[in-house]
């Protein structure tokens, strides 16, 4: 991983949400990615975090635990991202690390 990781650069900050589009809960996932999607924009648009604008990552996690713990690998081994603000709901099946 490189050393600046999550922070881009000076003007953006990394992070992902894990959602489902693709399990049992597929119809739930589109209107809460909109929903971020609209809430990262009004950030964004307001001066972002400290000055930093959010770049967003939506992965499906299928909602269940093997997807949940692979698409979790990805945006934090892969992608670098510095946080996950949303893990949509696979409590008391994903490993305790996500919880």
């Amino acid at each position: 991983m490189g050393s600046r990781c999550a922070w881009r650069d000076d003007k953006t900050v990394k992070l992902a949400c894990l959602i489902d589009l693709s399990g049992p809960g597929k119809y739930g996932g589109p209107p809460i990615v909109d929903a971020f999607k609209d809430y990262v924009a009004w950030v964004n648009d307001t001066g972002g975090i400290h000055g930093r604008k959010i770049d967003m990552i939506y992965e499906d996690n299928g909602i269940l635990p093997t997807p949940t713990m692979a698409a979790a690998r990805k945006v934090i081994l892969k992608d670098e991202v510095l946080a996950l603000p949303l893990i949509l709901e696979c409590r008391h099946q994903c490993h305790p690390a996500l919880m």
